[in-house]
């Protein structure tokens, strides 16, 4: 990527010295590449000394110049007690995988590991895949309670966020508060397979298990690997997503119900 300079990659101190990334961090989840427009679409966490930020770049495949813009990623949630959530690039990674879809380019985010849980949340925002244009944003928690401890975060190991043939999306989170059972159907959604509308606005259905509270507590993510959409089936049962996560299950789902 020929704009970067070494002294622009994050160090892993500045991430509160998470080291699953180690010892610098600049681009982490999968680019994405759109071979008819001849574009690939990245995500680069630079660092100006103080403060780090994401840019989602359009980049040619033959010249690698930007082709557009790179656009500032900036993300904010109405929380349940009418609050306003702003999302901190220093708490963040962003590590699964790009999609391409709708028109669109979806990007997810995780946390710093567990380090600092009262500022990470997990998120996917929405860009135009012409302009880089924002065009939406989803939080997976939007609980603010007296632990301070939220994520849910949307990290899969790198794994990219899925698509179907509709242009829903699908993705499995990460644990939440290993204090308190924080699971709510409409403002949590820790260690689940998550399906929402392609233009992040509506969840239309989604998967937590059971055990989900002792999985916050194990540290034991169903979101460490990704939710995969298999090929349509014959049968009663066509549309199937299969994800599986720490604690060594596979959970073969039916993407309709």
């Amino acid at each position: 990527f020929p704009t970067r300079r070494s002294s622009d990659l994050v160090p892993y101190q500045y991430k509160n010295y998470d080291d699953n990334v180690f010892p610098v961090m600049g681009i982490l989840g999968t680019p994405v590449i759109d071979r008819t427009a001849g574009v690939i679409y990245l995500v680069a966490d630079t660092y100006n000394g103080k403060i780090d930020n994401f840019h989602l770049h359009a980049v040619s495949i033959t010249t690698l110049k930007d082709v557009t813009s790179a656009t500032l990623i900036k993300i904010s949630a109405r929380l349940a007690d009418g609050s306003t959530w702003t999302f901190n690039p220093k708490y963040h990674l962003q590590r699964p995988g790009l999609l391409e879809a709708n028109g669109s380019i979806y990007v997810a985010f995780g946390s710093n590991g567990d380090t600092q849980p009262d500022q990470s949340r997990g998120s996917i925002a929405r860009y135009d895949a012409t302009t880089l244009s924002f065009l939406g944003s989803d939080v997976t928690d939007t609980l603010k309670t007296a632990t301070s401890y939220y994520l849910s975060s949307i990290w899969q190991s790198g794994y990219g966020v899925a698509s179907d043939s509709n242009g829903d999306i699908y993705f499995s989170t990460g644990n939440s508060d290993p204090s308190t059972p924080s699971y709510s159907s409409s403002f949590n959604r820790p260690d689940s397979v998550v399906h929402l509308s392609g233009d992040l606005t509506s969840l239309i259905d989604s998967f937590t298990p059971s055990n989900y509270f002792q999985l916050d507590q194990g540290d034991t993510d169903l979101g460490s690997g990704g939710a995969m959409l298999l090929p349509d089936q014959p049968g009663s049962t066509p549309h199937l997503v299969v994800a599986g996560g720490k604690d060594g299950r596979a959970f073969l789902m039916n993407r309709d119900n």
